[in-house]
C-alpha cells in the first residue's frame, strides 16, 4: 500500500484515536487491510476525499470506536493521559530548574574567582604536626 491518501487518512485516525497503544495498532490495521481491500477494488488514482467518504472521516472513526467504551474506560484513559502529561511537564520543569541551579552556580564561580586569587597552603605531615604550629604562638587572635 503506498497511496498517500491511505497514509494520511490513518494518520490522522491515529491523532484522534483515545486508547492505548494495542488497540489502537489494532484498529489502524484492521482498518489498513480493509483500506487496501477499498483500494484494490477502485485502481484508480484513490484520494483522501474518496475514502472519507466511503469510511467517514478520521473524527467519525476514532468516535465510533470511542462509543464502544463504557464511562469508567474512558475515565482510566483520562486520568492515565492526565498523569502521562503531569509527568512530562514535571520532568521538564526539573531539568530547567537542575541547569538554571547549575548556571547561576558557575556565573557564581567566576564572578567569585575573576579578580582575585586562591592562596592554598599545604602542610607536610599529619594532623598533630598542624596543631604544633599552633600552639608555638604563630598566630594572631583579633
Amino acid at each position: 500500500m503506498k497511496n498517500n491518501a491511505i497514509n494520511t487518512y490513518l494518520k490522522e485516525l491515529s491523532k484522534q484515536l483515545c486508547c492505548s497503544e494495542k488497540e489502537k495498532k489494532e484498529i489502524l490495521s484492521s482498518l489498513k487491510n480493509r483500506l487496501s481491500e477499498f483500494e484494490s477494488e477502485y485502481p484508480t488514482a484513490l484520494k483522501y476525499e474518496d475514502i472519507a467518504e466511503q469510511f467517514g472521516s478520521p473524527k467519525e472513526v476514532a468516535n465510533s470506536f470511542l462509543g464502544e467504551y463504557s464511562s469508567t474506560q474512558l475515565h482510566n484513559l483520562v486520568k492515565r493521559r492526565k498523569i502521562k502529561h503531569f509527568c512530562i511537564i514535571t520532568a521538564c520543569i526539573l531539568i530547567f530548574a537542575a541547569l538554571l541551579i547549575y548556571s547561576i552556580r558557575r556565573i557564581y564561580q567566576f564572578y567569585w574567582f575573576q579578580d582575585g586569587y586562591v592562596v592554598e597552603t599545604i602542610y607536610s605531615g599529619t594532623l598533630d604536626d598542624n596543631f604544633s604550629i599552633f600552639e608555638s604562638g604563630e598566630y594572631e587572635e583579633y
